[in-house]
């Protein structure tokens, strides 16, 4: 607890907030913080690294029984067989029918959110579910993501073309980034602290080591949050979680205050998991036309 004060009093330095971290060791430590990773299997041409097709975001389950993709979107995806998040280590997909020349790849690009919201199918759900839970407040919490996982690979995997994504019949084919990031998400992932306010975060960078050692069993693989050395564009879309469960999504990069403390927004989500309210939600970041669209092909 000493180590989150430290942390905080860093954080109000920089900002003059006022806040406490004691809800922090009430997070919970399993699939409830898992974060989804995203991306489409074919990748524009001008792509430049995996980190520009990699988003974060979350697969919820409504009541009527439905799954839906919350999350970032990234304007460097492409028309291809389909769309796949993973959570889990489960797979989830959006296929129009293997049709490259469908309007929803166009439209998912062209969108001026940078959170979508759209149906998918499970594929081979073998195991219980387990849902998180919508909170509506909170002062502290941590975004859940995997990016110190993929900072860790080497460059000659990263880089666009190159191991993960490389040309197959004159196009980018992300094969192999779908393959590294179903493993990726198998694993618990790694926790960056937020102070949260209506709709900003506050962040220190680099992301603390102690913080990740303490949410993290296997605390060797915590050396690698210190390669995260700034803003990253494969966060946007990753859950922020406080002790009462899911408060909402990264959105985009303010600026760096002092301290080296990095200025986000935030989308809130504070509402229920039904399909009526996915609509609803879908509807206020503009995508509500995605969503419709994305139903026909599940």
């Amino acid at each position: 607890m000493e180590r989150f004060n430290n942390i905080v009093e860093r954080i109000g330095k920089a900002t003059g907030l006022s806040l406490k971290a004691d809800s922090l060791t009430n997070l919970p430590q399993d699939y409830r913080i898992y974060p989804a990773l995203a991306s489409t299997d074919r990748a524009l041409s001008n792509t430049k690294n995996v980190f520009q097709l990699i988003r974060h975001g979350t697969v919820i389950r409504t009541r009527e029984g439905n799954y839906y993709y919350i999350g970032g979107k990234s304007n460097y995806w492409a028309g291809g067989r389909a769309f796949h998040s993973f959570k889990g280590g489960i797979e989830f997909t959006l296929s129009p029918s293997g049709s490259e020349s469908s309007s929803i790849w166009k439209m998912i690009r062209e969108a001026k959110s940078n959170i979508v919201v759209f149906q998918v199918k499970a594929i081979r759900l073998s195991k219980e579910w387990i849902d998180t839970t919508p909170a509506f407040s909170a002062s502290v919490g941590i975004i859940a993501n995997y990016i110190p996982k993929f900072l860790a690979r080497p460059e000659f995997e990263t880089i666009v073309p190159g191991d993960l994504v490389d040309f197959s019949g004159g196009k980018l084919t992300a094969d192999g980034l779908l393959t590294a990031m179903r493993y990726a998400s198998r694993k618990p992932p790694f926790p960056y602290f937020v102070a949260i306010t209506d709709n900003e975060l506050f962040m220190p960078y680099p992301p603390d080591r102690e913080l990740c050692e303490y949410f993290v069993k296997d605390t060797t693989l915590c050396k690698y949050v210190e390669l995260d050395k700034e803003f990253n564009e494969m966060l946007i879309g990753a859950p922020i979680f406080s002790a009462d469960g899911l408060i909402g999504f990264v959105n985009s990069y303010i600026k760096t205050l002092e301290e080296h403390i990095v200025q986000l927004s935030y989308i809130p989500f504070k509402l229920e998991f039904t399909d009526k309210n996915m609509e609803k939600f879908a509807e206020s970041l503009g995508v509500g036309e995605i969503l419709a669209l994305s139903r026909k092909y599940v």
